[in-house]
């Protein structure tokens, strides 16, 4: 829709919460929710632009019903976005339980602060050695997503293997620096996933195994809150915009000040604030009234 959302009026107390977060640990969680329509796109990019422009790492995991709504998928967007590079022990881990039909099987050591250390320690294995050194080396994850079934390795304790695998890799990046992951239309999440995303990854906040991250989350609705990690959360509920935002948005898009005030009650009361339906009504407006919009010189 080109750029008409551009000059939608900011949404202050929200991004001032989020930028509460960024800058105090007491509660590293917020929760974004509204109806289609309401801005959360927008205000996510928003939150994404306020990130950037400080300078901070940053994952984006925008779920749907066919992409990023399992916990592997969601593992592996935030690895790639901070660089595959960082994340040795689990893609070397995903490639082992995820393995391409053309890839020779090779069991695995990983070469941790000078000890050798299994990256299934603590599995659950049958008729499974692991050994051979493959320290220092990084080999692309194949993107399989079929478990290999020799290795007899029950789902919950794979999903558990791999989330300890990532943490472990994760813990050094954010020693020292802040990352922000955002998710956006986590109502995608299947239940199994959502539960895994705060019993698996939001609660290492909690307990100390992680610092210095941040976490988004957006969604249509309220989400539902987990455990202890739910007292750690900001609430931004998106609303309706009133009357003066409309009018600042008709001033930002260059309506003329005479008529102003009559067409934000116009714009108000055809689009009952949403955001979405006020930036069509207003095109719609400025094709028909041409006239009240200003001309901008240059």
């Amino acid at each position: 829709m080109r750029d008409v959302l551009a000059a939608f009026v900011d949404r202050h107390v929200e991004l001032g919460r989020f930028c509460e977060m960024l800058e105090n640990d007491e509660k590293p969680i917020m929760i974004v929710w509204g109806d289609d329509g309401i801005g959360k796109s927008s205000f996510l990019a928003r939150l994404i632009h306020e990130c950037a422009s400080r300078k901070l790492r940053k994952a984006e995991v925008f779920a749907s019903k066919n992409r990023f709504n399992s916990y592997l998928e969601i593992l592996r967007k935030i690895r790639d976005d901070l660089g595959p590079e960082l994340f040795p022990n689990f893609t070397q881990l995903v490639n082992y339980l995820f393995p391409s039909p053309l890839q020779a099987r090779e069991p695995i050591k990983i070469e941790v602060g000078g000890g050798a250390q299994s990256v299934l320690e603590r599995a659950r294995l049958e008729n499974v050695t692991i050994h051979g050194d493959v320290a220092g080396v990084i080999i692309k994850d194949c993107m399989i997503n079929v478990p290999d079934p020799t290795l007899n390795i029950p789902p919950q304790d794979r999903m558990n293997l791999l989330t300890a695998e990532f943490l472990k890799d994760l813990a050094p990046i954010v020693q020292h620096e802040m990352l922000v992951v955002l998710f956006d239309d986590i109502q995608e999440l299947a239940d199994e996933t959502y539960k895994w995303l705060w019993e698996g990854i939001i609660s290492a906040l909690d307990e100390g195994r992680l610092r210095n991250i941040r976490f988004v989350l957006c969604g249509r609705a309220k989400p539902q809150l987990e455990g202890t990690a739910a007292l750690s959360v900001k609430e931004a509920p998106l609303q309706p915009l009133g009357l003066a935002d409309i009018e600042s948005y008709l001033e930002r898009s260059n309506h003329v000040p005479e008529g102003r005030a009559e067409a934000a009650k116009m714009l108000l009361a055809g689009s009952k604030g949403i955001p979405l339906n006020v930036a069509l009504q207003l095109d719609s407006y400025f094709q028909f009234f041409p006239d009240k919009r200003a001309r901008v010189n240059g």
